[in-house]
């Protein structure tokens, strides 16, 4: 893997921190977008007035090699010959935005997780669920839900099944609905179903 810093300005919406390209590039901007370059560095009162839209050097770096591990994972389940939801993955056709939210919401979530795990990112802690489908899709809310909620929404399945078998789980499921993401015990009951199939490697 290559990391680089560079200027991400005009990246996707110009709010972008971190970029992976695959197969092997990570750019960090480096723009003054970050409160510190890791989490042990905060002063008590950063940590005390740190907000989830805050962001360390080193949380974004763990996020984008985070990334590469999940793509890895598709990679590794396609040459074993497993199925891989066609919603997940470098190429990607949608039928529609639902679905296209679903699986980004489990790879945001899933790497977000993992910088949660390195106690990198702002603690999961007066965790908002939201109520109905228009506060999922709000763009107001978008950075929220698919950056925070989304860890809050794996961490139990993670820390049950691991981080090597629940990717696989997940990899091999339809990413949730609208519905699934405000209910969490409808997604994981339906993928439940599959478990003694999934969990035969």
């Amino acid at each position: 893997m290559y990391i680089y810093t560079d200027n991400l300005s005009k990246v996707s919406d110009g709010l972008s921190i971190g970029e992976f390209y695959p197969p092997d590039q990570i750019i960090i901007t480096n723009e003054e977008k970050f409160i510190e370059y890791e989490w042990k560095n905060l002063s008590n009162y950063q940590k005390r007035t740190y907000s989830y839209g805050m962001k360390t050097v080193k949380s974004v770096i763990f996020h984008e090699l985070s990334h590469v591990y999940f793509y890895q994972n598709i990679i590794n389940l396609k040459n074993e010959g497993k199925n891989v939801s066609s919603e997940y993955g470098l190429i990607r056709i949608f039928a529609n935005y639902e679905l296209k939210f679903g699986s980004t919401f489990i790879e945001e979530g899933f790497c977000e997780y993992i910088v949660h795990c390195a106690n990198e990112c702002y603690p999961l802690t007066d965790i908002e669920i939201p109520k109905t489908i228009n506060e999922i899709t709000n763009i107001n809310n978008e950075e929220y839900i698919l950056y925070h909620y989304s860890v809050y929404f794996l961490k139990d399945f993670l820390q049950t099944y691991g981080l090597k078998q629940g990717i696989r789980i997940l990899l091999q499921n339809k990413p949730p609905s609208y519905e699934e993401i405000l209910h969490p015990e409808l997604y994981f009951k339906r993928i439940k179903n599959n478990f003694k199939t999934l969990l035969n490697f």
